[in-house]
């Protein structure tokens, strides 16, 4: 018999916790399957069970998704009256937590913002007046301009310089970070970039205020960089005496000589065989999108070919004149490896393929064992991107400059402006509302100032393409990502 002693409510919560994520799993499943009628009953049967907020409103945004998905499908199978009762009922029940308490403000607000983005894929009209018209979080009159800006980005109705002055209306400290960064992902969502941007200001000044609970060292250097706070930073990194820290603020700042000096002392046996590798080499860093094409002899003149999550398929090869052919090194993202673990190892088997980037030590050992001994290694990564991922070019150039070389180029990257930021086979982007996403996962801004630091330094040169953007001031970056949401490119 097991006994759990002191230690007993953790494991309780621990086998709760595991009993929630292996019903999300299994409605996962379900809908892989084209089972949408199961993974309905199995996330409504979740709700009862579910007190913490954060979780309710993750499951909910799933089973709205869901329901919204099979309404959507009995519409096209021209079931209308199953489809209007399946769109009524999925209102009833955001209604219903939205003003039952169970979920925080922000997160009401975020649910009301995802499920009119979700009819709107859809084409639903009717379902989304009724939405904007009727519901209480979006009818009420608004008594502050927090509230203001929540009705009125929910209903759509800001324009970009209304939307900005909003946000300017409202003090940084007045709203807690996570309502700050859900009007940022809806603000995105609307294609209003320049008050998102704002609102995510806000939140990492919210976020360094004195008195925030457990405050993240590697999350406020990352604020004040989002910031571009250059004095708070220098405070940071001096007042800190963890040296991969000290080594990130340095590199934000391009302050490449300390960042390196640092680095130095951190290097791993495979770490210095990369560096032997790299040394005095020029080197091409090849991205997904499309302003690569036509670069592909010149991408082969290069000593070392770099790519990001490199499968050798079809389309690969069709493309290999306009990409370039050779591999000889590659990253790796873990979502990327998550869903295509057999195609990375089946190229790193295949391939000549001199480094193999993982994100992780764990990775390192889960696909190193089956590629037969070919060099593998954890490449440079730190969560310097405040409330983001990051853009995989800029973790390539985080890596590669502290790894001193030749000389850096870099081809197809072009921050999502183009018409298709990705070549054919590699992704494609159906609906807005994907780049959106994109946008605020990748949080293409910070990413960008990033990349301009080594641009301006003369570390990193670019295609046309690339070298076009890296040259535009910030306002003007800011504001081709906002014509960019209405189809319009940056050159447009």
């Amino acid at each position: 018999m097991i006994k759990l002693g002191s230690n007993w409510q953790a494991v309780w919560d621990w086998l709760g916790a595991r009993k929630q994520q292996n019903g999300i799993n299994t409605a996962a499943a379900q809908v892989k399957a084209g089972n949408l009628r199961g993974a309905i009953k199995t996330f409504e049967d979740m709700l009862p069970r579910l007190k913490d907020r954060t979780t309710r409103a993750v499951v909910l945004q799933r089973l709205i998704k869901v329901r919204l998905q099979f309404a959507h499908r009995l519409t096209k199978a021209e079931k209308t009256k199953a489809a209007q009762r399946e769109y009524r009922s999925t209102m009833r029940l955001l209604g219903h937590e939205v003003t039952s308490g169970s979920l925080s403000a922000g997160r009401a607000i975020a649910l009301i913002g995802f499920t009119l983005e979700r009819l709107a894929r859809h084409n639903q009209t009717k379902w989304i007046s009724e939405l904007r018209g009727k519901h209480p979080a979006i009818s009420r009159q608004p008594v502050s301009p927090a509230e203001q800006l929540e009705k009125m980005v929910v209903a759509d109705t800001l324009s970009s310089s209304a939307a900005q002055q909003l946000v300017a209306d409202i003090a940084p400290e007045s709203a807690p970070m996570a309502w700050w960064m859900t009007m940022h992902d809806l603000l995105y969502r609307r294609g209003l970039v320049r008050a998102a941007i704002a609102t995510k200001q806000a939140a990492a000044r919210s976020y360094l205020a004195d008195g925030y609970p457990q405050p993240d060292k590697a999350m406020q250097i990352a604020a004040a960089i989002f910031l571009d706070d250059r004095n708070r930073i220098e405070e940071m990194i001096n007042a800190i005496s963890d040296h991969r820290l000290k080594r990130d603020g340095w590199l934000s700042l391009g302050e490449l000589d300390r960042a390196r000096s640092l680095h130095a002392a951190m290097l791993s046996p495979s770490d210095r065989r990369f560096a032997r590798w790299l040394d005095g080499k020029s080197v091409a860093v090849v991205g997904p999108a499309r302003n690569s094409l036509g670069n592909g002899e010149f991408i082969d003149t290069h000593d070392r070919v770099v790519r990001t999550n490199f499968i050798a398929n079809d389309a690969f090869r069709a493309a290999g004149s306009m990409i370039g052919t050779r591999t000889d090194a590659a990253y790796y993202n873990s979502i990327f490896l998550q869903r295509q673990p057999q195609a990375v190892v089946g190229t790193m088997r295949n391939e000549r393929v001199d480094f193999t980037m993982l994100r992780t030590p764990l990775e390192r050992i889960r696909i190193g064992w089956q590629t037969r001994g070919r060099r593998t290694r954890t490449y440079y990564f730190t969560p310097s991107v405040f409330m983001a991922r990051g853009y995989a070019m800029r973790h390539i150039l985080q890596d590669l400059a502290l790894t001193p070389s030749g000389s850096i180029t870099c081809f197809g990257s072009d921050f999502f402006l183009g018409a298709n930021s990705h070549f054919e086979g590699y992704a494609t982007w159906r609906h807005a509302f994907e780049h959106a996403e994109s946008y605020i996962v990748h949080d293409p801004l910070d990413c960008w100032r990033f990349m301009k630091i080594l641009f301006d330094s003369g570390l990193v040169k670019a295609d046309a393409v690339l070298d076009q953007i890296l040259r535009l001031n910030e306002d003007d970056f800011i504001l081709a990502l906002e014509r960019r949401f209405h189809g319009r490119s940056v050159g447009a």
